[in-house]
């Protein structure tokens, strides 16, 4: 029979190796995760500049948070479209991890992107070549968009839309590698908006 030394021995050291885990994970890894997908998200993106203020992991519940994220145009895009953009957070619920690391496949349980709002103009080309998503296939049960609010204008014409606290629901979005984005992605999806208004191009009708 253990002695209550040992006992409390025993205790202290989970307890110390618990807490340096969680300080490791706080110094060292978040901002690595932050920087990596910062990186990531930069490095083929000619447009845009995404900024992310700060990740919180937890790797008990597979949960990884991005909070504070902006969205603006590159100066040399100036003159040519002008996006600003903020996010509150983005939480990934039921990562599995070690896909993720070995940069096998990405699978994600639950996606919830809140208090999200894109103002400012951009060209609509009539027909945009639409972008390569991902190198690696990305399987995600549901993506859930609350208090989504779009503000955007179309500097070749008058066309312009806007939506004001949108919520979107996706679910079973299945993205193959090097997949384009397209509608044929998306299985299910519920879509609703308190506010939505439109221009045409010619400005003859709005709706």
């Amino acid at each position: 029979m253990m002695s209550n030394k040992l006992v409390l021995k025993i205790f202290i050291g989970i307890v110390v190796l618990v807490l340096l885990s969680l300080i490791t994970i706080r110094i060292v890894v978040e901002p690595l995760i932050l920087r990596k997908i910062q990186s990531a998200v930069n490095e083929n993106n000619k447009d845009f500049i995404v900024k992310i203020g700060k990740v919180h992991l937890s790797v008990f519940s597979s949960e990884l948070e991005l909070k504070n994220i902006t969205i603006s145009t590159k100066p040399e895009q100036n003159g040519i479209q002008d996006i600003n953009g903020e996010v509150e957070f983005i939480r990934l619920n039921g990562i599995h991890f070690r896909k993720a690391i070995f940069k096998i496949d990405i699978e994600i349980s639950k996606v919830t992107v809140f208090n999200s709002s894109i103002k400012g103009s951009i060209p609509f080309a009539e027909k945009a070549m639409p972008p390569k998503i991902s190198s690696l296939n990305i399987q995600i049960d549901s993506l859930f968009l609350d208090k989504t609010n779009l503000k955007v204008k179309n500097t070749l014409t008058a066309q312009a839309f806007s939506a004001k606290d949108g919520v979107l629901k996706i679910y079973h979005l299945q993205v193959q590698k090097l997949d384009t984005l397209s509608a044929f992605m998306v299985k299910q999806f519920d879509f609703n908006v308190q506010e939505f208004q439109s221009v045409s191009a010619d400005s003859m009708y709005t709706n």
